[in-house]
Order: structure tokens, then C-alpha cells, then sequence
């Protein structure tokens, strides 16, 4: 088969794909210009769950804790487990002060990365971090790692393998984001916690989660992406990403239109929401998508939410790549525009290297 431009075959269907991608985007942006801000942000919702099959009415939780011990002085963790879709598991480790204060507590999620689980250094080490800053902090295994792997073996990237990644690939995406969705519920339901400051962070597939999730989660207090969040366009980065559990399911969501402006309208939506990158992470392609790429994407969340309420905050660390930037010192101007710990324990100075 020629194309009619003379070339072959593949360069016809990338051009087909750019027109497709084109004719979406205006389909989009018509219905969107004839809802009401309200009707258009219930669609994009509905949208999302039904592309990333995320169930409508989340799985039960028996929630149960099989034990307690104390990783440093301040802090006791306990060993904890809850539902998630198709009758699994997932094993978290929930960090709380020591001792506890009478008033009730913010929670934090920490969504782990590719090959990251529960025994990832900046996964406990944040969770005793933030404990005694004075946070109930739960942070779990992903599916196929740790106590999710047949094995029990960290850092497999089990869900990477490729099986027919445009159909299953939005399922297990849909799989992570329920995940993260079971944990909201799991510290909601801790008596400990203020159920109206549950936050979430998320480092590089973590970033991906929890952009997605606190698109959807109405639940979820303030997010920060740390390593991603730059949600980019038709072929870009995100496009063309592992395929299973980033690739396909960004993909999915190409009838929607501008992808990056919808979800952080969404966010908007919820509440605060915090992106942070070192300027020289080449893993997630933040040198072409730096200051300017994140200044246009705000602009174009703006025009599509109307106002800037709640749009997001972006910070940068010069000469850094990809890293866990929650598990760095942030500014304490920052963390307060978030009210991400409130009230706030001191929290130590601490350094983490590119991974």
C-alpha cells in the first residue's frame, strides 16, 4: 500500500493518527464549550473511569492489621492489609506518631514507583519521616511486587510484561488507581486520622497514579507529583511510555482532547495540587518539558477551568534528575500553601541522589 504523499505505509498511518488526533481534539472541545463547567467536569470523570474500567462502587476493604513495631524513636508502624479489585491483597506498612496527639492527624499516601514497594528506601524512610512530623502515613505494595509477587521479590516491574497492552494495559492502570482510591478509604476509616486531609504523593509511575487518580478522587485533600506530572500531547512522552501501565492507558484517554489541561482542571477541582522536577531529569523528558511546557499547560487549564482557583503549583530543583522529591527538605512556603501537615512538626534536613 502507498501512501498518497509517496512514502510507505507507516508514515501514511502516523499521518492518519495526526488527523485522528486533530478530530478528537475539536470533537472534544465542542462538547465541552456546550456543557455547563459542572456537567463537562461529571463527563470527563465518567470518561476517565469508564477508559481506565475503575468500578464505580469500590471493592470492601476488611481492613486488618496483623501487628506493630516501633522502625525509631517517635514512631510506630503497624503491618496492615485491605481489599482491592478481584478479591486481592495489598500489604501496607502505616506509620503513625509516637506518642500519638489527642487531636486527629493528616493522612499520606505514598504511591511507589517502577519496581518500588513498601521496602523501598524512600518509601519507609518517608513514612518515619513524615510520622514524626505528625502524619499517619500508609504506603503499600504495588501489584506484582513484594508481598504482591509470587516470590516476594522487590524491584521485578512484574506488570511490565507486555500482554495485549491496548486492552490490558487501562485495566491494570485501573487496578493501581483503585489501589490508591482502597487506601483513601483504608485512612479514612482510622480513627485516627481527619478524614478531610488525606493527601497523596507520587514518584515517577507513582506520579502517573496520582495524576490520575486525583483527577477522579474527590476524597484526596492535596496531591504531589514528584518525577512526572507534565502530561504532555498525541505521540509525546506519556503516548509512548512503558505500555502496560502508562502508555496504553494515556492513550485510552486520547478522545478526550487536551489530556494534560482536563486532568489538572479536574484537580483544580479537588484541591491543592503540587509538581515537582528536577530540570535535568532526562527519564521523564523534562529538559523539552520544563518551565515553558508547565507555564503553557497551566495557561491551557486556566481557559478550560475559567478561573485559576486551585490550578496547579509547579517547582523545579536545578541540576537534579529523577528523584523522590518528597523525600527531600521542600520549602516550608510550600508545604504550607498545600496544607499538607498541619500543624507541623520539625522535619530534619535530608539529601537524596538521582535513581
Amino acid at each position: 500500500m502507498k501512501c498518497q504523499n509517496g512514502g510507505n505505509t507507516d508514515g501514511c498511518q502516523k499521518d492518519l493518527g495526526k488527523v485522528t488526533s486533530r478530530n478528537e481534539k475539536r470533537k472534544a472541545g465542542v462538547v465541552s464549550r456546550q456543557l455547563g463547567v459542572g456537567e463537562r467536569e461529571t463527563r470527563w470523570g465518567h470518561e476517565i473511569r469508564t477508559s481506565l474500567h475503575v468500578p464505580s462502587a469500590l471493592p470492601g476493604l476488611e481492613a486488618k492489621t496483623h501487628g506493630a513495631f516501633s522502625p525509631t524513636e517517635g514512631v510506630c508502624a503497624e503491618r496492615v492489609s485491605y481489599g482491592t479489585q478481584f478479591g486481592m491483597r495489598i500489604p501496607g506498612i502505616l506509620y503513625l506518631p509516637d506518642p500519638m496527639p489527642e487531636e486527629e492527624i493528616p493522612g499520606l499516601i505514598i504511591v511507589n514507583g517502577h519496581g518500588g514497594d513498601k521496602y523501598s528506601w524512600y518509601s519507609g524512610y518517608c513514612g518515619m519521616l513524615y510520622a514524626k512530623a505528625g502524619a499517619a502515613v500508609l504506603t503499600y505494595d504495588p501489584t506484582g511486587e513484594a508481598e504482591r509477587n509470587a516470590n516476594r521479590e522487590s524491584g521485578t516491574r512484574e506488570h511490565d510484561h507486555v500482554e495485549d497492552a491496548e486492552r490490558m494495559g487501562p485495566r491494570l492502570a485501573g487496578l493501581m488507581i483503585t489501589d490508591l482510591m482502597q487506601a483513601v478509604s483504608y485512612l479514612g476509616g482510622r480513627s485516627e486520622t481527619d478524614a478531610n486531609r488525606i493527601s497523596a504523593m507520587g514518584c515517577f509511575l507513582g506520579s502517573f497514579v496520582v495524576g490520575m487518580t486525583g483527577a477522579i478522587e474527590d476524597r484526596l485533600h492535596c496531591c504531589l507529583l514528584a518525577g512526572g506530572g507534565n502530561f504532555d500531547g498525541h505521540g509525546e512522552y506519556w503516548d509512548t511510555s512503558k505500555p502496560m501501565c502508562q502508555g496504553a492507558p494515556y492513550r485510552s484517554l486520547q478522545p478526550m482532547g487536551d489530556r494534560g489541561a482536563i486532568l489538572y482542571a479536574l484537580h483544580a477541582g479537588r484541591g491543592p495540587t503540587l509538581i515537582y522536577n528536577g530540570l535535568e531529569d532526562e527519564v521523564v523528558n523534562i529538559p523539552n518539558h520544563g518551565r515553558a511546557f508547565f507555564e503553557d499547560l497551566r495557561r491551557r487549564t486556566i481557559a478550560l477551568k475559567g478561573n485559576d482557583e486551585g490550578v496547579f503549583d509547579v517547582g523545579f530543583l536545578e541540576g537534579s534528575s529523577h528523584r523522590p522529591h518528597f523525600a527531600t527538605k521542600m520549602s516550608r512556603s510550600r508545604r504550607k500553601k498545600l496544607r499538607l501537615l498541619e500543624p507541623e512538626r520539625a522535619l530534619p534536613q535530608t539529601h537524596s541522589f538521582g535513581i
